[in-house]
């Protein structure tokens, strides 16, 4: 079902589909949801680390460093 909501969700963005991608988003997110509790992987855990990923991003747009994986600065945090 995960790959299916993922396709679907690509698929919208190929078509320039924002409504489609934004319901198919939701779906997908609910189906890595099922996938992350059988786990018992803490969602909270997640979003930090998504978190981080963007501040570290911005922190360096900020400074005037485009940051990119293979880089400069290597980080596991980079999106």
């Amino acid at each position: 079902m995960l790959a299916e909501q993922a396709t679907d969700c690509l698929l919208d963005y190929l078509y320039g589909e924002p409504k489609a991608l934004i319901v198919d988003s939701a779906l997908f997110l609910l189906e890595i949801q099922k996938i992350w509790q059988q786990h018992d992987v803490d969602e909270g855990a997640i979003w930090q680390e998504l978190n981080e990923r963007i501040d570290l991003s911005s922190d360096l747009l900020k400074r005037g460093i485009r940051a990119r994986k293979g880089g400069r600065y290597r980080s596991t945090k980079l999106p």
